[in-house]
């Protein structure tokens, strides 16, 4: 069976990793799909292990959750381990996606980058 991990930190990632799913789930029922985001996406039938509102941050407010992200990072790892997850979906959220898309190639893990940060946002170096 295929297992797919999605990541969408932001409600925008939500949306559009729920139609992602939407579709998966049309071309083959038994697909897996677990992630780290929001409501959209469990109504799309993600197994949601993160929800989205308990780590997106604003501002300056993501100083006071550095170390959240990390355990989730890792926590994420051990999870696509466990489960056998053979691809991981990350949706815009440069910040964390891009240490968790190092992390998983890695460890084997296939990472696609859907909606990838603009360059205008990100410094180009990062990408």
């Amino acid at each position: 069976m295929k297992k797919i991990f999605f990541v969408a930190g932001e409600v925008s990632g939500d949306q559009h990793a729920s139609e992602v799913i939407r579709e998966l789930k049309g071309l083959d029922p038994e697909v897996e799909v677990h992630a780290y985001g929001g409501p959209l996406m469990e109504q799309a039938g993600a197994k949601i292990h993160f929800p989205l509102p308990d780590l997106a941050s604003v501002g300056l407010d993501w100083i006071w959750k550095v170390f959240q992200f990390r355990k989730v990072g890792v926590e994420l790892l051990e999870i696509c381990k466990r489960e056998e997850i053979g691809t991981l979906v990350l949706v815009d959220f440069p910040g964390f996606n891009l240490r968790v898309a190092t992390a998983a190639k890695k460890a084997g893990i296939q990472v696609i980058y859907y909606i990838i940060p603009q360059v205008w946002a990100w410094r180009a170096g990062r990408l």
